[in-house]
């Protein structure tokens, strides 16, 4: 998942709808302060999470099934 805002580091959290495909990002800021926290150097920062949109969760589009 591309980041919107490549030029400007920070944690990202993608929030990734299994039914429509759309993936708002949000910044985790409590990522970067609990690295630092710990003195831990992040490298690379990338959270998705999948599930339901609130959008298809409003008009009853159930998300897809995931079975192998």
């Amino acid at each position: 998942m591309p980041c919107a805002h490549p030029d400007h580091p920070h944690a990202c959290v993608f929030f990734i709808c299994d039914n429509c495909g759309a993936s708002p990002e949000l910044e985790d800021r409590a990522v970067a302060r609990d690295a630092a926290f710990i003195g831990f150097q992040v490298a690379r920062r990338v959270v998705e999470l999948q599930g339901t949109c609130a959008t298809c969760l409003s008009t009853g589009d159930p998300a897809p099934s995931h079975h192998p």
